[in-house]
Formats: structure tokens, C-alpha cells, sequence
């Protein structure tokens, strides 16, 4: 089952109920009326479903999280989709912040800075009219916690808050991870040149290796990994980055019939690839779909791998089209091969010895002639 944003939320909210529950539990009788309780969880009474924008900042970073739709999408990386599961970790961590103890009952501009609290991390949510619901400040490390505070008290956490205010940290910078058994055949190719590989018995096999020549296995096992596992550093609309041409070409066809088709290059000494996805043809889905519940197992996974495909290649184009992904200098170095870097001379046969008879003491010398 593929859980949507929508589903993740409804997750996260049935967890958040679990904590208040939990809340009561912990709660001790005898220390209910006293003027703090330890084990209480500082952030409450916040409705997941009013949160329409997080801040996250700590130094000079900051991180924006706006909700546009069901989806959050990230402000400072020109609104790409944030990684739901992030979003809820960095929620579920805030609202499930057990206090240990008081630190003070004040917080002034005095003895801030004895808490780390003169500058401190910040997380802060607002609701879809622009009102602050709550701005957590989060200090230096204390004991087994950090020094907390929503702008009157400073408490300390059972346990450290920690979180990061890189943008990036809070998208999913995975743009391919295949299993190379489920892939049928790759093609890259670049200029001139063009290397291929083709599933054989379930291992990417290189082909048109040329006579002479085997394939150098470390370089070819770099780049097999290279292409089926493919993460980025950032990402640039691509009306931002303007009309380029990317001369690099990966085209990847599964065994599902969907394929995956990646362009590479170097542009403005930045390494970008864009990426795309098609559909199973529809020859193959006809004939999918005529597959029996009653056939065998191995037909009914091919089945359902067919049809799964047909939405895979809906969301991978919904999150990718439009956008150029920047991978590093290393890998881009792993998938800007050409098929002769992967090869290497075979080695010569062995030229065979003529044997001599070797000469004993027990052979008679010739004698010289006379």
C-alpha cells in the first residue's frame, strides 16, 4: 500500500494522540496540582491539520516549509516537494519534548545567554492567515537535554532537541535507487560513444565489447552502481537554469516495461541531470491484464509489476518534470565514462618453449672432428 501525504498525516496525527495518552500515564498522582510536573511535554493543545507553515533556523540557515495543497514544499528551493516523513519527524520530535526541569522562571535579556538562549535555534508554526501558533527556542546542550523555552521559562528537555535549518535536509535527494535485478537493459550514451548493458540472469551484463578487449569489472561495477543509484545535491527549475542541452543520454528500461530516461552534462560548471520517466507500452499492459488470478505467482508478480509501473512513471514525472538535479563532482566523474574506459587489453597467450635435451655427465661428448 503507498501512503500519500494525506495518509502520512492521518499517521501522524493518530501518533500525536498516542503521546497525549501517553502524557496521562506518566503523569504522577501525588504531583499533578504542583507548579510543574516533570515529564510534561512542552508544546500542546497545537492542531496538526492547522499548520500551514514551518521555520526552522539555527545561525545563519533557515529552512521554510510551506503547505500548498496536501503537499509541503520547501520555500528556499523554489517550492520542490519536501519529504513528508521529515516534516512529521521534525513535528512528532517538537510536540513529544518532555520537560525534566525548570532552569529559571524568567527569561530576560540578562541571563539568555547563560542558557545559549541570546541566539538561539528557532522552530516556529503558522497557521494558513499568517498567525504565529507557537515558536519553540531551543539553547545550549543541558545534562542529558537541551535548555528549551517558548518565551517565559526556561526548562530543560529530557532529551536533546536537535534539528537542522538546511533546506535540503528536508527533501528527498534520492532521484534513482533501482535494484538492478529488475532492470532489463541500460543504455548511456554520449557524443560518439555508447556503452549498454543487458540482464542476464538477473545481472547486468556489459555488451559490444570489442575482440581483444574484457571488461575492466571494478570500473564497470562503479558504473552499474553509478547509474541504478543516482542522488543530488540540489535542485534548479529549469526556466531558472534556461535553454541548455544536455549531451549525455541514460535511457533504463525495467523489466516492467517502464523506462527512465536521464540527461547529464556540465553547465556552468555545475553537473545537472533531468529526468523523465514513460510508461509500460500499451501492448504490454493489454497482455498484462489478460493474466488470470489463477496463473502462478511468478506471471501474477510480472502482472502487478506492470501495473504498478503505470504509476510509478505518473509520480516520478509529477516530482521530476520541470526541475534540473545537481549531483556532485564524483559521481558525475562515475557516469561520464566512455565504453573504452571500461575495457582493458586480454591478456597475450603464453608463448610455448621449445625444450631442449639438457646435457648430463653420463653424455658422451662429440667427439671434435679431425
Amino acid at each position: 500500500m503507498k501512503l500519500t501525504n494525506k495518509s502520512l498525516i492521518k499517521l501522524f496525527i493518530a501518533a500525536l494522540i498516542m503521546v497525549a495518552l501517553a502524557v496521562v500515564v506518566y503523569f504522577k498522582p501525588e504531583t499533578r496540582n504542583s507548579d510543574f510536573t516533570k515529564g510534561t511535554i512542552l508544546v500542546q493543545g497545537i492542531e496538526p491539520s492547522a499548520i500551514d507553515k514551518l521555520v526552522l533556523k539555527n545561525g545563519d540557515e533557515t529552512a521554510t516549509i510551506l503547505r500548498k495543497g496536501d503537499a509541503f514544499k520547501v520555500e528556499q528551493k523554489q517550492d520542490f516537494p519536501a519529504d513528508i516523513d521529515d516534516i512529521n519527524r521534525i513535528l512528532v520530535s517538537m510536540f513529544d519534548t518532555r520537560l525534566e526541569s525548570v532552569a529559571s522562571k524568567e527569561l530576560t535579556g540578562k541571563n539568555a545567554a547563560d542558557f545559549g538562549l541570546d541566539k538561539p535555534a528557532t522552530v516556529e508554526l503558522f497557521n494558513d492567515k499568517g498567525k504565529s501558533l507557537v515558536k519553540l527556542q531551543v539553547g545550549s546542550m543541558a545534562a542529558n537535554g537541551s535548555f528549551v523555552s517558548l518565551g517565559k521559562k526556561v526548562y530543560i528537555s529530557q532529551r536533546p532537541f536537535e534539528f537542522s535549518a538546511k533546506p535540503m535536509d528536508y527533501i528527498n535527494q534520492s532521484l534513482l535507487a533501482l535494484n538492478p535485478e529488475e532492470v532489463e537493459t541500460v543504455v548511456i550514451k554520449r557524443k560518439d560513444d555508447e556503452i549498454s548493458f543487458k540482464n542476464v540472469d538477473n545481472a547486468l551484463k556489459l555488451q559490444n565489447i570489442p575482440e581483444g578487449k574484457d571488461e575492466d569489472s571494478s570500473k564497470v561495477w562503479s558504473l552499474k552502481a553509478a547509474v541504478t543509484r543516482i542522488n543530488f545535491d540540489d535542485v534548479k527549475k529549469s526556466d531558472s537554469v534556461g535553454a541548455v542541452s544536455l549531451n549525455g543520454n541514460i535511457t533504463i528500461t525495467m523489466k516492467s516495461g517502464m523506462k527512465y530516461i536521464l540527461q547529464f552534462d556540465t553547465v556552468n560548471s555545475e553537473h545537472l541531470i533531468s529526468a523523465s520517466a514513460t510508461q509500460p507500452p500499451q501492448e504490454m499492459v493489454k497482455k498484462s491484464m489478460q493474466i488470470r488470478q489463477d496463473s502462478d505467482q511468478k506471471e501474477l508478480a510480472a502482472k502487478d509489476a506492470v501495473l504498478q509501473a503505470i504509476t510509478k512513471a505518473k509520480n516520478f514525472n509529477n516530482r521530476h518534470k520541470g526541475w534540473f538535479f545537481k549531483i556532485s563532482e564524483y559521481d558525475f566523474k562515475k557516469l561520464d565514462v566512455s565504453l573504452n574506459d571500461l575495457l582493458k587489453d586480454k591478456p597475450k597467450p603464453e608463448k610455448k618453449e621449445e625444450k631442449t635435451a639438457a646435457t648430463t655427465p653420463d653424455t658422451p661428448k662429440p667427439e671434435a672432428a679431425k
